[in-house]
Parts: C-alpha cells; sequence; structure tokens
C-alpha cells in the first residue's frame, strides 16, 4: 500500500523527512503548511507530480532522489530561493518557474 505524510502541525517552520519510505505527498497538499520556510523530503521515494500548491513562505524545496513527474511550476511559490529537484523524472519545465529564486 501506499505510504502517504501524515498531517503536520502548520506551526512548524522546517521539516525534514528525508530518507523514509512516503511515497506519496498528503491529499490535500502542503499548502496548509502556512508557516513552513524549509521542506526536506529527499530520497522518500514520492512519485507522481509536484503539489500544485506549496506553502507560501517555503524558502528551500530538496525534492531530490525521488520519482516525481510531469511538470516543474514553481512559479507560485514567490518565497522560494533555493530548491533542489535532481534525479526525477520531470518531463518538463514551466516558463518562469524560477523566476525570483536568487542565482
Amino acid at each position: 500500500p501506499t505510504q502517504r505524510i501524515a498531517p503536520v502541525p502548520n506551526t512548524y517552520e522546517r521539516l525534514s523527512l528525508r530518507g523514509n519510505n512516503l511515497q506519496a505527498f498528503p491529499a490535500g497538499g502542503l499548502a496548509d503548511l502556512y508557516l513552513l520556510t524549509v521542506l526536506n523530503l529527499s530520497s522518500c521515494q514520492l512519485e507522481g507530480l509536484l503539489p500544485r500548491t506549496l506553502p507560501p513562505k517555503l524558502r528551500s524545496l530538496e525534492l531530490q532522489d525521488n520519482r516525481l513527474s510531469g511538470a516543474v511550476d514553481l512559479s507560485g511559490s514567490p518565497e522560494l530561493v533555493s530548491a533542489n529537484l535532481n534525479q526525477n523524472m520531470f518531463s518538463e519545465v514551466v516558463a518562469n518557474s524560477f523566476d525570483g529564486m536568487a542565482a
């Protein structure tokens, strides 16, 4: 059976579940984690698409070494300054996805 991330208190600012066998994002997405600034879900065997909505204050996103696919669109994350999406199976990057990120 697919294991999902259990509900996380929305008061967290940093969350690292690196290396756990999670396989899927929460059904409701991650937007409710409105204080979250750092998220590390690398090496979690995550499959499927990126959630459409990420936490609004997210500044650092680590999703490397998973099985994520589809399009990368981070344009709805204006606070994001760092994203590691290496070693996934994305098919495209949506225009302007990385606008505003620190070089």
